[in-house]
């Protein structure tokens, strides 16, 4: 496993399998044991690096550090259903979620060294490249945190 992540009520877990380019999905019990999905594993692209779900809407995200892109589904009682691959940069190996308005995601891209960015379809789950993405970063960033600025914003680090 390369990236672990669960939605907002911790009923679910999924964890990326960089190896053989799948999504792991499990369902936590009260007691914290994990038991495998029917369906799982999902399919990922190549090399399934960093996951994110969003905490408010039900989609999550996987970068794919071999293919350069995003693979997008939507989450229906933890099952996944694929809606697309997304560009990036070169290796994404990172990935994060706005978490003021869950409407903005980014992804670090180690080799291209830059910083992809995506506005997300509340309804669809689909993703539209940000003005002037992708952005400029130092060499081989590997990490995205994306905090709430002031209350009415998110910044990236």
């Amino acid at each position: 496993p390369s990236a672990v992540a669960s939605d907002a009520s911790s009923a679910y877990v999924y964890a990326t399998d960089y190896a053989n380019g799948d999504i792991l999905a499990y369902t936590v019990a009260a007691n914290g044991a994990l038991a495998k999905m029917s369906g799982s594993p999902f399919a990922a692209g190549g090399q399934p690096s960093a996951i994110a779900v969003n905490q408010k809407y039900p989609y999550v995200y996987v970068t794919n550090s071999q293919d350069a892109t995003i693979s997008a589904y939507t989450m229906s009682n933890g099952a996944l259903t694929s809606l697309g691959t997304y560009q990036t940069g070169l290796q994404p190996v990172a990935i994060g979620i706005d978490p003021s308005t869950y409407h903005f995601l980014f992804t670090a891209n180690y080799l291209g060294n830059s910083v992809t960015g995506y506005e997300m379809s509340t309804t669809a789950g689909t993703l539209v490249s940000s003005q002037f993405s992708p952005f400029d970063a130092n060499a081989q960033p590997t990490a995205v945190a994306a905090v709430p600025h002031n209350g009415t914003g998110a910044g990236v680090q």
